[in-house]
């Protein structure tokens, strides 16, 4: 879609009709089964459901890591639902933030480093990235810690930088995957706060997860089972 034709209201994410199906032995498994969300900018979306609903699938075509079956998906505005891997690559290392249950740091980079890596896939120069790292690291309250390696960390302090990694590409819409599963309560409500700060700023927030009393946090829930979705709501 042309800029001109683009609009505050157009989806940062859309999909239509979804459906991804995996050939497990001799059945078909329908893991998306006719999906259709819009995400919005601004929006705090939790994609709640048990294990084998559907949830983690959505993900995966949300944050371009697998592709569709059947079915559209636009990403703002652009009909993305027959590109290949390569432009695939392009929109998980320049679009979109990924935040992760298990943190995926480093163990030997610092913080710093940590931070830096997804800029190691673009073309930004190493000076250009370190300031966007630090920029990164004071959104999240870390930046005195740039120079501590991951195990110099508390486990809430590992969850920001990791936030911080996903906000460094500038990305349109941050996706995080069951972000609290290895945090304490206290920790718990700081990463939704911070989530809920990101959503304040503008970025669409949309976060997996299996805990009913996490999804609360959110100003919109998509329940899932069996591949559909059974409820969306404000809330």
């Amino acid at each position: 879609m042309p800029d001109s034709e683009k609009t505050d209201n157009t989806p940062v994410i859309e999909l239509v009709d979804a459906r991804k199906i995996y050939r497990m032995g001799d059945e078909d498994v329908n893991a998306l089964d006719g999906v259709s969300v819009k995400i919005h900018r601004g929006e705090f979306i939790a994609i709640l459901g048990p294990s084998g609903s559907g949830k983690s699938t959505m993900m995966n075509m949300l944050g371009f890591m697998d592709t569709l079956t059947s079915g559209k998906m636009f990403f703002e505005g652009e009909d993305v639902s027959a590109i290949g891997a390569s432009k695939r690559a392009w929109y998980r290392a320049n679009r979109i933030g990924f935040i992760f249950q298990a943190f995926n740091l480093l163990p030997r980079l610092t913080v710093l480093e940590n931070v830096m890596l997804p800029l190691t896939y673009s073309r930004v120069s190493r000076r250009e990235a370190e300031e966007r790292a630090r920029e990164a690291l004071s959104r999240v309250a870390l930046d005195h810690r740039i120079g501590h390696i991951p195990s110099q960390l508390s486990g809430g302090e590992r969850q920001r930088v990791a936030t911080a990694r996903a906000l460094v590409n500038n990305p349109g819409v941050v996706l995080a995957d069951e972000p609290t599963g290895n945090l304490d309560s206290k920790n718990v409500a700081r990463t939704l706060d911070l989530l809920r700060s990101l959503r304040d700023s503008g970025l669409p927030v949309v976060m997996v997860t299996h805990d009913l009393e996490v999804a609360k946090a959110t100003s919109r829930v998509v329940s899932m089972r069996d591949g559909k979705i059974l409820e969306d709501y404000l809330q």
